[in-house]
């Protein structure tokens, strides 16, 4: 009995030296996934601080590049009030001109008589 005892024993110290070697096997396994899990996430936090910086990088670049068109589109419309102003401006001394011209080429006669062109120059 004491044989079997024995033996019992040592199958049980057996198995438990097994148990202990496969724990510690699978505790090293884990051990370097860790490591390397951890590794991937300092590149993966290196990747994105560089993307990171690239986009803060892009943003500036599209910020001040639509400040420029901002001022452009700023200019054009201003330019293009001006240019209607000169246009009005221009349109209003083509017709006194033309009114003007008119009032030349009348008959001498005519220019000493009352006028309703002269009444038309002044409401304009």
């Amino acid at each position: 009995k004491v044989d079997q005892w024995m033996n019992k024993d040592e199958q049980l110290d057996s198995d438990a030296r097994k148990k202990l070697e496969d724990a510690n096997q699978e505790n090293m396994q884990l051990k370097g996934l860790l490591s390397e899990t951890q590794t991937n996430i300092a590149v993966l936090r290196s990747d994105m601080s560089q993307v990171k910086n690239t986009y803060e990088s892009k943003v500036n670049e599209l910020t001040t590049e639509k400040e420029g068109m901002m001022e452009y589109v700023y200019q054009y419309d201003n330019l293009q009030r001006q240019l209607q102003l000169l246009h009005d401006a221009n349109k209003k001394l083509q017709d006194t001109n033309d009114h003007i011209q008119g009032m030349v080429d009348m008959p001498a006669i005519a220019m000493n008589s009352p006028m309703p062109h002269r009444r038309s120059i002044q409401g304009n």
